[in-house]
């Protein structure tokens, strides 16, 4: 990460989410909160991306989308995701949580 290796975290806050997987990716204390750390840890923002697709579906669904957003050029469907910046303070943003 320092050296500049790209990280791409996308997750969902898909009504789905909390309750099948009882917010097991979308709790404050999931991606949301160690995106949170590592911008405070790297003292600068860190983007992250939330859509509101079905569990996995960006991946399954999108995977060229996710390609996309880590600036590799493909062809196929965008991921429709809202970016979410991380600041350096370590707070963490509305919104990026269910």
């Amino acid at each position: 990460m320092r050296a500049g290796t790209r990280l791409v975290v996308v997750w969902s806050l898909a009504p789905g989410e909390q309750r099948e997987f009882r917010g097991a990716t979308c709790s404050r204390l999931a991606d949301a909160q160690w995106l949170a750390n590592l911008a405070r840890l790297l003292s600068r923002p860190v983007a992250g991306y939330v859509t509101h697709m079905p569990h996995a579906h960006a991946l399954w669904d999108r995977g060229r989308g996710l390609l996309r957003l880590a600036g590799i050029p493909t062809e196929g469907e965008p991921l429709h995701a809202r970016l979410v910046t991380f600041p350096p303070s370590g707070l963490v943003p509305a919104g990026s949580y269910c």
